[in-house]
């Protein structure tokens, strides 16, 4: 199986949706949606899209989609309980449609040695794991994740990193009107996920890790100049402070051709692509639509291939990654 990007699209290629909601433990999903709150703010929203799985597999022949790759926003926690859960029901559903979906073993990777156990116990099936930006005030370069990281480094894996579901009570306070968390703090915990990776010293320390980072890194791309003039640490005053004053090995450009970025969370508006491509090369940019979240019906997901095909200039596909499984 291929992982797919710009290139693929040019070829005679599967096309995989890496960025797919699926939650099958839901038996009894409410007539209408329904948010679920934590620390005062909106975090999940639950509706009857989430749970069938014919209406998926419709959905994917209409758009052209052959293959989409799940996860479950519940696994997607840290709390080992509810990524065992998820992992069940999915791999249950991946059993019974193996032509059309495989899923990622959720990971709650700050639980130990049981935990990194629920991540091997699906991990030749899977393509990778899937865990969320940060671990409420616990950020991606955590030496607690290591074990994770190497685990799927060695075994040629992906990490799939989405946005975290909730936050911590004190960052709630930030975010405690209009839905901010959701609109907007979420995104900037993957901007904040991919500088820890890159700037943190993840990358440096497992060169060979594979990581797919959700929604384009919650926009990272217009951020990325501001990123790159803030590693002059000698210009900033900060160069011998060992908090404020790490950087990485390389130019922190050379790190986004090493991380995949996937299309989610804008509801395949055409013009977040763009912008992401200023930075982002377009052979690191997967196909990812969030269906059935923040897209609900096939039109966005046909707009959003044919966005992809139209942006496509290399034709080449020489640097798609192979998927295990």
């Amino acid at each position: 199986m291929l992982l797919i990007c710009f290139e693929a699209l040019w070829r005679d290629l599967p096309i995989i949706d890496f960025h797919h909601h699926l939650n099958p433990t839901l038996t009894r999903p409410p007539e209408k949606p329904s948010t679920s709150y934590a620390h005062g703010i909106p975090v999940s929203t639950e509706h009857k899209g989430l749970t069938h799985v014919d209406a998926h597999i419709e959905l994917m022949d209409e758009t052209g989609i052959d293959i989409s790759v799940l996860t479950s926003g519940s696994g997607m926690r840290g709390e080992l309980k509810l990524a065992r859960l998820a992992n069940e029901s999915l791999a249950k559903v991946c059993r019974e449609h193996e032509d059309r979906f495989r899923f990622l073993s959720h990971a709650a990777p700050l639980d130990g040695e049981d935990a990194l156990n629920e991540v091997k116990r699906f991990l030749e099936i899977c393509p990778g794991a899937a865990i969320p930006s940060a671990f409420g005030e616990i950020g991606l370069d955590d030496p607690r994740l290591d074990p994770l990281y190497e685990l799927l480094e060695s075994n040629g894996k992906f990490l799939f990193i989405h946005p975290a579901i909730t936050t911590n009570e004190a960052e709630a306070k930030f975010y405690n009107e209009l839905d901010l968390y959701r609109t907007v703090g979420r995104e900037f915990s993957l901007v904040m996920a991919t500088t820890k990776l890159i700037c943190g010293g993840v990358l440096d320390k497992h060169p060979g890790l594979q990581v797919v980072m959700a929604h384009l890194g919650g926009g990272i791309s217009s951020l990325v100049p501001r990123i790159v003039h803030y590693q002059d640490k000698e210009m900033w005053g900060v160069a011998h402070d060992p908090i404020h004053g790490r950087t990485a090995k390389e130019p922190f450009e050379n790190y986004l051709k090493r991380i995949y970025f996937d299309t989610g969370g804008f509801f395949g508006d055409e013009r977040v692509i763009k912008i992401a491509l200023q930075c982002i090369p377009k052979d690191r940019i997967v196909l990812g639509t969030d269906y059935p979240q923040e897209i609900r019906d096939a039109e966005p997901i046909k707009a959003l291939v044919s966005q992809m095909k139209s942006l496509s200039i290399e034709k080449n596909g020489s640097n798609l990654l192979r998927l295990s499984s």
